[in-house]
C-alpha cells in the first residue's frame, strides 16, 4: 500500500451532484482516463494534493473513530469542493490497486460509470479478464471507495431526483463485488458499508451485482 493516506468523504457527507466536479477534472485531464496513463505518479500527486482540491480533515460531531479506517490508512477529509473529493479519492483507489496489478474491465467500469453519468456520456469498455490475483491493504481500500460510490447512487436513488441512478447503482455494485476479490482476508465493515445498509435498499443494493 502507497504511504499516502487515502483521503475520502464522511459517507454522511457524500455529495448530491458531481456535474460539476466531473467536468473540472476532465478539462484537467484528470477524469477515468488516468487510470490507463504511464505516468500514475504524477496523476496520483495531482489527484491527492491540495493543489487540486483543499481539504481539511473532519472534526466535530460529525467525525467518528474508526479502527478499520486506521487499519487501512484512510483519513476522512472535507474539502472546498466535496464533489471533486469524491471522484479523485475513487481515482486514487484505483491507482494504488494498479501498483500490484491490471485491473479487469469490470472492475474498472465504476470509474467510467460515475463520469458517465456526471457528463451524460456513454463509453463502450471492451471487455478485459486483466490479472485478478493481487490481494492486500490497496484492494480494501478500493472496496471502500467502491462502497461509499454506490452509497452515493443508491442515495440518488432514494431522491429520485434524475434518471440513471437505477443503472448506475447496478455498475457500481459489480465493480464492487470485483474489488471484493482483492481484499486481503474478508471485505472490511466500514463507516461507508455500515452507512449503505442504513440507507432505503441499501441492503439490496450491495447483491445488485451477483
Amino acid at each position: 500500500m502507497s504511504v499516502a493516506r487515502l483521503k475520502l468523504l464522511p459517507p454522511e457527507l457524500l455529495p448530491v451532484d458531481i456535474t460539476g466536479a466531473a467536468r473540472r477534472l476532465t478539462r484537467l485531464g484528470l477524469d477515468d482516463r488516468v487510470l490507463h496513463s504511464q505516468d500514475r505518479v504524477w496523476v496520483r500527486a495531482a489527484l491527492a494534493g491540495d493543489g487540486l482540491v483543499g481539504r481539511c480533515p473532519v472534526m466535530g460531531f460529525m467525525d467518528e473513530t474508526d479502527e478499520t479506517d486506521e487499519r487501512l490508512g484512510i483519513v476522512r477529509v472535507r474539502g472546498d469542493d466535496d464533489a471533486a473529493v469524491f471522484l479523485s479519492g475513487v481515482l486514487v483507489a484505483y491507482l494504488d490497486v494498479m501498483d500490484h496489478m491490471r485491473p479487469s474491465s469490470e472492475l474498472l467500469m465504476a470509474a467510467s460509470a460515475l463520469f458517465d453519468f456526471a457528463l451524460g456520456r456513454t463509453t463502450a469498455l471492451r471487455w478485459d479478464p486483466g490479472h485478478p490475483v493481487y490481494r492486500g491493504p490497496a484492494g480494501d481500500r478500493l472496496y471502500c471507495a467502491l462502497t461509499q460510490a454506490l452509497t452515493f447512487a443508491v442515495a440518488g436513488r432514494c431522491r429520485g431526483d434524475c434518471q440513471g441512478w437505477d443503472a448506475l447503482a447496478f455498475t457500481l455494485a459489480r465493480s464492487a463485488r470485483a474489488a471484493m476479490q482483492l481484499c486481503q482476508d474478508q471485505p472490511p465493515f466500514t463507516r461507508d458499508h455500515r452507512h449503505l445498509m442504513r440507507l432505503p435498499g441499501g441492503d439490496v443494493a450491495v447483491t445488485l451485482g451477483a
